[in-house]
């Protein structure tokens, strides 16, 4: 299951615009797909659904430049195995901790996107000790529903996965039409031609699900939560809803920005994200 030689991952790995390893570890049976690049503390970046560890590209290469970055391909996406399961936040969790044994990694600083924002924030939750701060990008898991529009075009790009529905799919997702890369969007179709591409989206409806309040409140690290302004995934009410249960933690909203707003905006993004990991440790939230 790779694409390691396709032309369209190629160009998307040459805008990171700094040397990128690109390899694969057994996650216990699954082979993990990754992308790698710089020096420094760890900083795993966890991607969104039906999405894979290169959407990360608009700003692998500023985050590099004071950590090791590593954006895996999730469990059941990308070019990683894609086996039965269960899908569900445990699932994830699970996964991630054998990711991180496999590549050597005891702790190390989590970031994640939409669905792998709420694979962030059960990995928080089941292995405290192995994150050392939590950064939640329009995570999901933090408040209750979507709106219809954006699940029924999610519905059509998994029934009927084409061009055209990936690309109105992600005209949603971004509040910069423009900035949407070609090379993504051919190389996400690709990926869609891999055997079961629909696995982990039909079972994976409860990873989604509002995390109670109670379980924020156990989360003790540190924790940034960046959302975009005009997010029309996921509003930013829950974001703020979950600045306020989280003890450690603190909202920041970046104008102009939609669902991906590390897309729509990556320097604003990166300058957010890297004062945050910089800080001290005994610097209030």
């Amino acid at each position: 299951m790779t694409l390691e030689n396709h032309p369209a991952l190629q160009k998307l790995i040459d805008r990171i615009g700094v040397p990128v390893e690109r390899g694969a570890v057994q996650a216990d049976a699954v082979r993990t797909v990754y992308l790698a690049a710089g020096r420094g503390e760890p900083l795993v970046l966890l991607h969104g659904a039906s999405s894979s560890g290169i959407s990360w590209y608009p700003v692998i290469g500023a985050l590099s430049e004071r950590y090791r970055v590593w954006a895996p391909d999730m469990i059941g996406h990308g070019e990683t195995g894609r086996p039965d399961g269960a899908y569900d936040r445990p699932y994830y969790s699970a996964w991630l901790a054998r990711f991180l044994d496999a590549i050597g990694v005891d702790s190390a600083h989590v970031a994640g996107h939409s669905l792998g924002g709420a694979a962030a924030l059960q990995f928080a939750l089941d292995h405290p000790q192995r994150v050392r701060r939590l950064v939640l990008v329009d995570a999901a898991g933090l408040g209750r529903g979507v709106p219809v529009r954006v699940a029924l075009s999610f519905l059509r790009n998994a029934l009927f996965p084409s061009p055209e529905a990936g690309r109105q799919l992600g005209r949603l997702a971004v509040y910069h039409p423009h900035k949407l890369d070609p090379f993504f969007e051919e190389y996400g179709s690709q990926l869609k031609a891999l055997p079961r591409p629909g696995r982990a989206f039909w079972r994976g409806g409860r990873t989604v699900a509002m995390v109670a309040a109670e379980e924020l409140q156990r989360l003790e690290m540190p924790t940034l939560i960046v959302w975009g302004r005009e997010d029309r995934f996921l509003p930013v009410a829950h974001g703020e809803r979950a600045a306020q249960a989280m003890p450690n933690a603190r909202l920041h909203v970046i104008p102009e920005a939609g669902h991906v707003s590390f897309l729509d905006q990556p320097g604003a993004f990166g300058r957010a994200v890297l004062g945050f990991l910089s800080e001290s440790p005994d610097r209030p939230t």
